[in-house]
């Protein structure tokens, strides 16, 4: 149905009148009456409507016929005088030849206005927009290229079983339309929809889906982000050996169509696939090179994913929590201004977990509200209570509140536990064996540990090291020296110098724990010192000042002379490490060990 003009609207209106010209004595009158007052002179002369009832009143003294030729003329002038501003002006000349039943014009202009809106992510106008194209989109061209603009705004908001159905029926008529290109697109965005939303194995089905149903199509740009997206599906599936072969592929249409922005993208798939098979330094390069790219091309939505995972692979393989922490921070920017708000959770969430490692709690607490509030504004939140979990349990546990944080990773844990998402439950089930060997349960971390080994042995994702020195902790914990001295030199034996730097610390960690049990003194004091070293070159604050402790009771059980001396030494540096970061629980048990000396 035709709708009047919005309450209190102005059409702009050439101010190149000569005068004496009819127009300007009506518009005089009007003025002179009390009906229009001047809006403003410059650049354009305008007016409004003193009332909105007067507006209304106006409006509907019009017959409709009337009324359509009016709308129709205003659109066509607005065309005519703004030729070079019809991106600006598209929401309102659709909505004047909507009203002036011209469907052509109106669809066009509808999509016009939702395509400037999602540019600059304006996600809700751009919704409207592209819902008012639908209605009234014509043909099967028309529906299809409003349904693929709405499943993009859809998926910036974070509904993303909507995008995907959207997406779906615009399939089916590019389908139609033997639009080969733009069918494969729309597979691509759909399967990483599905992984956004944390169903792996999802996200995969409807990859390989898509790369069925474009076979035999040529090499396009919409088939190399397709075979991407593929590939990289199959590496979050522990497919990596099915996928590297078909992001190589993608990466070479890319290249070949010389387009920066999808080789920015592959680029960044590619960067993280080295990391399982311990190319680490070419794995950092490779998504440096992504993000210098990304950055390059303006994109986004490429831009944020590198920034992502090059914060990530920063502060694990090479230990600089800092920078990674640098760009995990830019990546959460870049998603602010996207307005997608799962991706901007997903993201800051490890940006506490990088922040939490560097021991500043403070800052954790005031980043906890925004978290908790872009969580809460998730559509379907539940799939992340996992990150929200696991920040709020590392805090607890940091601070010494150790049986909270259990129970709540307990939690994550089991929600991880999901067949759709293993890369989540590589990424809890670490953190909660560790918490677990603190509070003493050394079993259920053996569990866990050895479950974790047994799923990701083929295709590992980094973490194997840290898994087997869990396992020789817990048999340290039950006398079983040999048992606990196998895991840590099968990672030596398998992995060599090739490990990241938060292995490398568990690794070295591990072995002084073993020297103290076999009471090889001068090797479990050099262990905890590069241990010790290490932690302070990537300034993990807390973990630093608990090896102290350790190292402390090492001097200690060798009791030679000069021992006590030393850890005293080592306990009031501890100390002082646990009052900077305002860990009162921790500083308490280092200051009795203090005293009892």
């Amino acid at each position: 149905m035709p709708r009047k003009p919005k309450t209190g609207t102005a059409e702009k209106r050439s101010a190149r009148h000569k005068p004496g010209h009819r127009l300007d004595r009506q518009l005089n009158t009007l003025e002179g009456s009390g009906l229009i007052d001047v809006a403003q002179m410059m650049p354009e002369l305008e007016y409004l409507f003193r009332h909105a009832l007067i507006q209304d009143a106006a409006y509907e003294s019009m017959l409709k016929a009337d009324r359509r030729i009016l709308h129709r003329a205003i659109g066509e002038t607005l065309e005519r005088l703004y030729p070079e501003q019809l991106s600006e002006l598209a929401a309102r000349l659709g909505h004047h030849f909507a009203l002036a039943g011209e469907a052509e014009r109106a669809r066009k202009y509808f999509i016009l206005a939702g395509d400037s809106a999602l540019a600059v992510y304006a996600n809700v106008e751009a919704e409207q927009h592209y819902r008012a194209a639908l209605n009234w989109a014509t043909s099967g061209a028309d529906k299809a290229r409003a349904l693929a603009g709405l499943g993009e705004v859809l998926d910036g908001q974070s509904r993303f079983e909507e995008a995907i159905q959207v997406w779906r029926e615009s399939i089916l008529f590019y389908q139609e339309l033997q639009d080969d290109d733009t069918v494969a697109r729309l597979y691509a965005r759909s399967a990483r929809t599905a992984w956004s939303a944390g169903d792996f194995q999802r996200g995969l089905t409807l990859a390989r889906e898509g790369l069925a149903a474009v076979a035999n199509s040529p090499a396009t740009l919409g088939k190399a982000l397709l075979l991407h997206d593929v590939g990289r599906a199959c590496m979050f599936n522990q497919m990596k050996a099915e996928g590297l072969p078909l992001c190589d592929q993608a990466l070479a249409i890319a290249e070949q169509l010389a387009d920066v922005e999808a080789q920015a993208d592959i680029l960044s798939t590619l960067g993280t696939m080295l990391e399982p098979d311990r190319q680490l330094d070419q794995c950092v390069e490779t998504l440096s090179k992504a993000a210098e790219l990304a950055d390059a091309t303006q994109s986004l939505r490429v831009a944020f994913r590198t920034h992502h995972n090059l914060g990530q692979k920063l502060y694990n393989i090479r230990g600089d929590l800092r920078a990674g922490r640098d760009h995990l921070l830019r990546a959460s920017e870049i998603c602010r201004l996207m307005g997608n708000v799962a991706n901007e959770f997903h993201n800051f969430s490890h940006t506490a977990l990088a922040v939490l490692f560097l021991g500043d709690f403070v800052a954790v607490e005031a980043m906890l509200p925004t978290l908790q509030q872009l969580w809460r504004a998730i559509p379907d939140p539940t799939p992340y209570q996992i990150w929200l979990g696991a920040v709020e349990a590392l805090l607890l546990r940091y601070r010494g509140e150790l049986t909270e944080a259990v129970v709540t990773l307990r939690a994550c844990y089991a929600q991880a536990r999901q067949p759709s998402n293993p890369e989540w439950q590589y990424a809890i089930a670490l953190l909660f064996a560790e918490a677990l060997l603190e509070a003493g349960e050394t079993q259920e971390a053996g569990r866990i540990s050895t479950d974790f080994l047994e799923l990701f042995a083929e295709e590992p994702w980094g973490g194997v090291v840290t898994a087997r020195c869990v396992l020789s902790a817990m048999h340290l914990r039950e006398g079983r020296i040999e048992e606990a001295r196998r895991p840590l030199v099968e990672a030596r034996e398998k992995f060599g110098s090739q490990i990241t730097a938060f292995e490398a610390e568990d690794l070295s960690l591990a072995e002084a724990r073993l020297a103290v049990a076999e009471k090889r003194w001068p090797e479990a004091l050099a262990a905890f010192e590069a241990t010790a070293q290490m932690q302070a070159r990537m300034d993990k604050r807390w973990y630093r000042a608990q090896t102290l402790r350790e190292w402390a009771e090492a001097h200690l059980s060798r009791n030679e002379p000069g021992d006590r001396d030393h850890a005293r030494e080592l306990l009031n540096e501890s100390l002082a490490l646990f009052e900077e970061m305002n860990v009162p629980k921790y500083a308490a048990l280092v200051g009795n060990r203090i005293q009892s000396l």
